[in-house]
């Protein structure tokens, strides 16, 4: 089956080298998910991050998480490693 995006034979559209060109990358995702226990805190961590690599390889990812309490301070935190205030 060729691929549908630039007609070669190696590969589908989903693994297409030339998928992604010429479409700007200027989107960003924010949520918060609150009143978790910790075991639903490291699933849904863990299948954000494999979700992510599945459907949005090229993008970057930072993430804060733990208790309620110290959430504002690593929100900060990792908004400053991408370089907000």
């Amino acid at each position: 089956m060729r691929c549908s995006k630039c007609g070669s034979p190696d590969h589908n559209v989903r693994t297409c080298p030339y998928r992604d060109q010429d479409v700007p990358r200027n989107r960003a995702l924010w949520v918060k998910v609150d009143n978790l226990t910790e075991r639903e805190e490291a699933d849904l961590l863990s299948g954000i991050v494999k979700l992510k690599k599945k459907v949005a390889p090229k993008g970057r990812a930072t993430s804060a998480n733990g208790d309620v309490k110290e959430l504002p301070g690593r929100i900060r935190d990792a908004l400053k490693l991408l370089g907000g205030n």
